[in-house]
């Protein structure tokens, strides 16, 4: 690269440059061996020339066995899930000796679910093709550090479970080798792959021209929400007013900060079947879950702070703990597990937290809110409670194995249920759970 090398404490901080390597075409392999020597710890470097030559050489010290299909199996699964961002797509498809079953998703969401027939002679072919792709199970103790990658997964009865994490060039999990001309195999055995990503109409009516819609039509939902909800806030504000210049009025007030009930930034674009105006707000502050017992301590942004340690989100009408995992038991769950968090939100059902039993793990949508945008990141950091959590684990399944969660500084991605997470020291990633709960 014509570029002197980092030093140790700088690939410590910020990580191995492999997009200097990348940018001149070096291959993956090669760049994953330069990365290795160059470890900012002597221990995770090869420990002499031999060790080095042996990994240029290209030979895996993990167990790897070539995946070999008998014919004698009734079944296949096979399932793709893309880099989580918004908008991602999935499918899952099983292969028998009678048919082909595929479901399509997006975001978690069912588009398609069709069942084609698919004969004996097509399954045996389907066989002796993945057969002759160089697959090969490896044991599970390789360390997840790609970010946002795709995961793939093979399953024969319950005879075989491999997956593969991350992207073309670096392969992670427990199935490496040809994984993406797997890919392609299934999708050339789908009929008409492409269109199963689009919702089939429910009636022939659907298909016929929908008549024109006049402007009144199209936003007097929008309309007359915003004008009632104006007149509701003015008649808040008159209240108010009144109740202030009423000295020997003995009900007690709420203080509201009127300026928060016109915040320009909010995050509705995330949550497209909420509508956001002046009545949701005002629902949020005078809600039926005040009582005296429950004071408020705070208000900003759209969110109420409360004395029992609960944030509510007037505008996703959703209430959250200030304090995740972290910050309520001062250590991180245990080996990074998303059943830990499970556990966690069971736990705090049976001893009722701030009088609740239905906390559970927040959606990736519900949970982004809190992360996206860097504003609004930054607004939480300050209003919840710290935390050095590294990612959240959130309620939305990728597999039976595999679930989504979302980092501090917002990247939505999925991994093990199971398994330590590690740096390249060998430190544990730092995972928790917010808990959240829907108001009614």
């Amino acid at each position: 690269t014509g570029v002197r090398p980092p030093e140790a404490v700088e690939i410590l901080n910020e990580g191995f440059p492999a997009y200097q390597l990348q940018e001149h075409q070096i291959s993956d392999a090669l760049i994953a061996c330069v990365g290795k020597a160059m470890s900012a710890l002597r221990k995770d470097r090869p420990q002499n020339i031999d060790a080095f030559l042996e990994l240029l050489g290209g030979k895996d010290a993990t167990d790897k066995k070539r995946i070999r299909l008998h014919n004698s199996i009734d079944d296949i699964l096979f399932s793709f899930t893309d880099s989580p961002i918004p908008g991602y797509r999935s499918f899952i498809a099983k292969f028998t000796r009678a048919s082909a079953t595929v479901q399509t998703f997006i975001e978690n969401e069912l588009i398609t679910k069709e069942t084609i027939a698919y004969s004996p002679a097509q399954f045996e072919a389907l066989i002796s093709a993945i057969n002759a792709l160089k697959l090969y199970k490896v044991s599970s103790n390789l360390r997840r550090q790609s970010m946002g990658g795709e995961t793939i997964r093979l399953g024969v009865e319950n005879k075989l479970d491999v997956y593969h994490y991350g992207t073309r060039g670096n392969q992670e999990g427990t199935l490496i080798g040809d994984v993406y001309p797997l890919l392609e195999l299934i999708k050339k055995e789908i009929p008409g792959f492409s269109d199963l990503w689009v919702k089939k109409q429910e009636s022939p009516h659907d298909s016929e021209p929908q008549p024109t819609v006049n402007f009144w039509q199209k936003y007097k939902r929008v309309i007359i929400g915003g004008l009632v909800g104006c007149l509701i806030a003015a008649g808040f504000v008159m209240t108010y007013n009144t109740n202030n210049r009423n000295s020997y009025s003995t009900e007690p007030s709420i203080a509201v900060d009127p300026s928060y009930l016109f915040e320009e930034e909010n995050n509705s674009d995330i949550f497209s079947d909420s509508i956001a105006t002046e009545e949701v707000f005002m629902d949020s502050v005078i809600s039926s879950t005040y009582t005296p017992s429950r004071q408020i301590i705070g208000t900003e942004n759209g969110y109420t702070k409360y004395s029992d340690r609960t944030i509510e989100d007037g505008m996703n009408s959703l209430m959250w703990m200030e304090q995740d995992y972290i910050a309520y038991t001062g250590k991180s769950l245990p080996n990074a597990s998303w059943h830990e968090a499970v556990k966690w939100a069971s736990e705090m059902n049976q001893m009722k937290f701030a009088d609740y039993s239905d906390w559970r793990l927040p959606s990736v949508k519900e949970m982004v809110t809190l992360v996206r945008p860097q504003k609004q990141r930054n607004f939480c950091k300050r209003f919840f409670a710290p935390t050095n959590a590294y990612a959240f684990w959130t309620n939305q399944s990728v597999s039976s194995n595999v679930k989504s969660y979302v980092t501090a500084d917002g990247f939505a991605t999925s991994g093990d249920v199971e398994g330590q997470r590690e740096y390249g020291d060998g430190d544990l990633f730092d995972f928790s759970v917010r808990l959240v709960r829907t108001i009614q």
